[in-house]
This record gives structure tokens, C-alpha cells and sequence, in this order.
């Protein structure tokens, strides 16, 4: 089967790129649709049709040139020194192998600014789970203040960003209204409609109404053949759907290393979220019984400071035999990014 509609959707987000327009698409489907695999590939196609890689140094990025009206594009014969060694050597330079998924995913709010700031110019950044910041219910958390205006440094390093929520309408209208370009509605596991706004002056820049009007009613058990002809009806006379194609399956040894990736990153989370007063009682123990450790520990680093493995293994250490640490490292470096992005705001 072709799934030829796909690159074609990609190259339109690279269209959009090179012209200095944002691109964050949104991924709604109901749960068990595929979401996941949806993001998982068109973050896959976009490296698969622009990713380099440097065998000097390792290093992988996407392609920076320019691609639209380019016909034929071929990894194997473009060129661009390596960014992360400055290597020049055309022959070590090349198309890159394999995708990367932690380095184009943001897990939690912390990962995504991280990456949103250090990705290279070019990237695509997929958000699963971590796009619960954008919800309605949450608009008024710092996370997603800050997040809002994170999102406009987007354009000016050409990121393409995917995300995935259950219902498109339970994003804050802001995200939703003000800087989604795209939409992309899974009608069936494996098949979705592409949606852009209406950038008139409608009320409704997505004609939600007419887009419920024409999709009508359909369950689980509705006929293939029937959501292809619905898809047809939706490009031929809703404003803003302009195209539906069919995505490929993931290939099952990479959809198990993502599942193995969010689990990670899930326990990760559950270990963070523990009661503040709790971790501060901790905190305090060791401090009180455990300093000269510490202090000793703390001197045989190189830095002569506390770093954030020694905070996580001594002062957030569970103080009871057998147990789960309270605090792991990745929470440690968190809860500091936390505060200093509290102190930063809020300095005069």
C-alpha cells in the first residue's frame, strides 16, 4: 500500500518551515486510535526524508538547506557541515540511519522546554502525555503561561511540533484557536483527515459545526469504506479539510522501545510527584543525621559542591530500609530548574 500522501503532508510542514511560518500539529483521536504511532510517524518521515548524521562525531540534525523546489533531493548527495563537531568532510556526513526518539520527544513540562530550546534548527518534536499542559482545565498553571510563550521561539528556529490530546476542543482556545496549524483528526486507526484554520476572520477559525455536520455519526463498528467516503465529503465541502490519507504501522521493535521510553519516563514522574512536606521531613533527617557523610561525599567530587546524584542518593534516600527513593536524580535536576525559573521571573 502507498503511503506516498504522508510525505506529501510532510513536505508541506517543510514548505511552512521554510517560510518562516509556525508548525504545531495536533494529533485527536479517541484512546486505542493511535495517536502514538501517528506522531511516532511523522516525526519518523520528516528524518527519513531530511535527517544527516556525522559518522565523525555521531551527531544527527535535519537537513537546514533548502528543500522546496528542489526536485529530487537526496540525502546521500546534499551536504552541510556537522553542528555539533564543525565537521567538513563530505564523506562522513550522510543520511541518518535510525530515529532517535527520546531526543525528538518532550515527556514531561521540563523536557519539552529543554528541547524546545536546544533542538537544532529544523526539528521535529513530538508531545504525547506532555501536552496536558495545553488543556483548557490548566490554563491558568505557570507551566502553561510559560509554555505560550516558549511556543513563539518555534518560528524563529523552524521547529515542527506534533501533540496528541483526546478531543481537540479540550485545548485552551489559545493553543487551539491562536497557534495551531494543523489538525489531524484519526477518523479510524490508521487513517486521518489533515486540517488547516480558516485565517479570515470566522469566529470559529476550524468551522467546527460544519465539521460535525458532515462527519455525522459513526462507532467502532462502522464500515471502512463508509469513513472513505465520509473523508471525500469532508475535503470536497468543509473549508479547512484539505486532505486524508492512510499512516503506516510502526514498526513493532520501535513502538516497544517508545513504550519502554514512556514507562521510564512515567515511573520517573510518579517518583517526582511525592508530598512536598514529606520530602522536606526527609531532607531534614538527613541533613541532621547524615551530614558528615554527606560533607564527605561532597568533598570527594570534583566540583566540591552537592550534585544532584548526591542529593538524590543521600538526602532524598527513603529512610526506611528496602524502599524506593523518594527523589530520583532526573526529579532532583527538576525541582532546581523549577525554583531558578521561579527566581528568574521574579526577580526585579
Amino acid at each position: 500500500m502507498s503511503y506516498e500522501k504522508l510525505a506529501n503532508a510532510v513536505k508541506y510542514v517543510r514548505w511552512m518551515q521554510e517560510r518562516d511560518l509556525d508548525v504545531f500539529a495536533v494529533v485527536t483521536s479517541k484512546k486505542g486510535f493511535g495517536k502514538s504511532s501517528t506522531l511516532i510517524q511523522f516525526v519518523r518521515k520528516i528524518i527519513a526524508m531530511y535527517g544527516l548524521s556525522c559518522a565523525a562525531c555521531g551527531g544527527e540534525w535535519v537537513y537546514t538547506g533548502r528543500t522546496i523546489g528542489v526536485k529530487g533531493l537526496d540525502l546521500n548527495t546534499v551536504w552541510e557541515p556537522c553542528p555539533h563537531c564543525k565537521n567538513k568532510n563530505r564523506s562522513l556526513i550522510g543520511p541518518t540511519q535510525t530515529l532517535d526518539l527520546d531526543k525528538y520527544t518532550g515527556w514531561d513540562y521540563e523536557d519539552v522546554r529543554e528541547k524546545i530550546m536546544n533542538l537544532p534548527p529544523y526539528s521535529p518534536l513530538m508531545l504525547d502525555e506532555a501536552v496536558r499542559f495545553m488543556m483548557g482545565e490548566d490554563w491558568m498553571r505557570s507551566e502553561s503561561k510559560d509554555m505560550k510563550k516558549l511556543f513563539t521561539q518555534m518560528r524563529t528556529k523552524h521547529l515542527a511540533v506534533f501533540g496528541a490530546i483526546p478531543k481537540f476542543q479540550w485545548m485552551d482556545s489559545k493553543y487551539r484557536n491562536d497557534m495551531t496549524t494543523f489538525w489531524i483528526r484519526i477518523l479510524k486507526r490508521s487513517f486521518v483527515v489533515l486540517v488547516q484554520p480558516d485565517l479570515g476572520e470566522a469566529e470559529d477559525p476550524w468551522h467546527m459545526k460544519e465539521f460535525q455536520k458532515i462527519l455525522g455519526h459513526y462507532d467502532y463498528h462502522t464500515d471502512a469504506e463508509r469513513l472513505y467516503k465520509v473523508a471525500d465529503r469532508l475535503v470536497a465541502k468543509h473549508p479547512c479539510v484539505f486532505d486524508h490519507f492512510r499512516i503506516p504501522p510502526v514498526p513493532d521493535e520501535l513502538y516497544a522501545k517508545y513504550l519502554r521510553l514512556r514507562d521510564k519516563k512515567a515511573y520517573e514522574e510518579k517518583v517526582e510527584d511525592v508530598d512536598k512536606k514529606d520530602l522536606g521531613k526527609v531532607i531534614i533527617y538527613h541533613l541532621s543525621e547524615n551530614w558528615d557523610y554527606f560533607l564527605e561525599q561532597i568533598l570527594k567530587t570534583s566540583s566540591k559542591r552537592p550534585t544532584q546524584k548526591l542529593i538524590a542518593t543521600v538526602l532524598c534516600k527513603h529512610p526506611l530500609p528496602d524502599r524506593e527513593p523518594i527523589l530520583n536524580q532526573s526529579s532532583v535536576g527538576h525541582y532546581i530548574k523549577d525554583v531558578q525559573r521561579i527566581v528568574r521571573n521574579n526577580s526585579p
